[in-house]
């Protein structure tokens, strides 16, 4: 990701204006096309949930279901994933420390939630070390 980059809050509601193309994003990134069980690692017999358990999917092998927040940061958490989305490009693209307060007004979230939200991406960001990128906009 290049230094520097600057990236209006507009422009990101405009790639990422629902919850839905928030876990579409997610899911090209984690599987590229491909889903993989995030309990077992298989890719052959996913079944895919529909209506209201739509991004869930069923692994045949080990019959656990699964989705694209399973084993990430967004586990457990009911926020909707364009404003994960929003909430991780605000965090690193401040070159000061972002409140909770201010985030929270900016994603439309309790300020305890996007607390917890920073918390979490912190977390990634020193588990992963340097190398963390996101490629937000090359859909």
């Amino acid at each position: 990701m290049e230094e520097n980059v600057q990236i209006s809050t507009k422009h990101l509601f405009d790639h990422f204006p629902n919850a839905e193309s928030g876990r579409l994003y997610f899911e090209r990134q984690r599987w590229n096309g491909r889903i993989v069980c995030a309990h077992c690692g298989a890719d052959d017999k996913i079944t895919a949930r529909k209506g209201k358990r739509a991004g869930y999917y069923c692994c045949g092998s080990c019959k656990e279901e699964f989705s694209v927040r399973t084993n990430t940061i967004f586990e457990r958490s009911h926020v909707p994933l364009h404003k994960w989305i929003h909430a991780i490009v605000l965090t690193v693209s401040m070159h000061h420390e972002l409140s909770s307060t201010l985030l929270a007004a900016q994603i439309g979230v309790t300020q305890k939630t996007a607390w917890k939200m920073q918390a979490r991406i912190r977390d990634a960001l020193i588990d992963g070390g340097d190398d963390v990128e996101l490629d937000l906009f090359s859909q």
